[in-house]
């Protein structure tokens, strides 16, 4: 695919990140939306990084590498556009999602890791921020800190608020990406969420909290995995699991430290 800046009409600013701006476009030639992350200059190498990881991945619920493209020495990543507003917005306006919104975001954030794991990615960055809510499927997004599993990346990377504690002390693993949407839940839940990752009270009842403190346990040896989450979520609907004490009863049996 030819990709050049003339291709595309840029519109509406989205956000930025450490070191670089995204935003909405349109492309010329199909007429779809795509975002365009705009790298600040001397940051090519984290293009080529992040375009690396993207071409490894091809999900629903997961961002997807289209294309790149340089222009005046300044470096362009594009990728699909998720429609839709990230839950932090959603969180900062006191918008906290319904249940079945949070079943949603659980379900399919389940699945968005385990194709991770499938193609040895580790996000790093799980947050509010990066998970688009949209009206029928969620959007995992910015890659700009993930790394392939076997990397021996010695870089700490993520977000102090939703950085699993292993992460402190460089130990990169899948349980890290568990952390993150775990915490994620937690704060669409509304719970309290402080600059240092610390874990209140999660305000919400029935087994769904007890899959969030499942998620949020401080030994990743003893946090619950993106295979047992399916587990749990692909026995019934999450809306019955709300209700339902006897379902993780059953999955604990089998995995004895729960």
């Amino acid at each position: 695919m030819t990709c050049c800046k003339e291709r595309y009409e840029f519109g509406e600013f989205l956000g930025k990140g450490s070191f670089a701006k995204v935003y909405r476009a349109r492309d010329l030639e199909t007429g779809e939306n795509v975002a365009i992350k705009k790298y600040d200059t001397n940051f090519s190498g984290a293009l080529s990084r992040e375009r690396d990881i993207l071409k490894r991945l091809d999900h629903l619920y997961v961002q997807r590498y289209l294309g790149h493209f340089s222009d005046s020495g300044i470096s362009y990543l594009v990728t699909n556009f998720f429609e839709g507003r990230d839950l932090w917005q959603r969180i900062r306006m006191k918008e906290f999602p319904t249940p079945d919104m949070l079943s949603m975001i659980l379900e399919q954030g389940v699945e968005a890791l385990l194709h991770l794991q499938e193609r040895e990615v580790i996000h790093r960055d799980i947050k509010p921020h990066n998970i688009i809510f949209g009206s029928k499927n969620i959007g995992l997004i910015d890659f700009g800190s993930a790394i392939v599993s076997s990397e021996n990346n010695p870089y700490c990377a993520g977000t102090p608020s939703f950085m699993a504690p292993e992460q402190r002390d460089f130990k990169f693993e899948y349980s890290n990406d568990v952390w993150g949407l775990g915490m994620t839940l937690y704060a669409a839940a509304g719970g309290s969420v402080s600059c240092f990752g610390r874990v209140g009270e999660i305000p919400c009842d029935s087994e769904f909290k007890k899959i969030i403190e499942m998620m949020l346990r401080e030994n990743p040896g003893y946090r619950i995995s993106a295979f047992q989450l399916r587990e749990i979520t692909g026995k019934m609907p999450l809306k019955r699991l709300l209700k339902s004490p006897n379902l993780l009863l059953s999955v604990k049996k089998r995995f004895i430290w729960f």
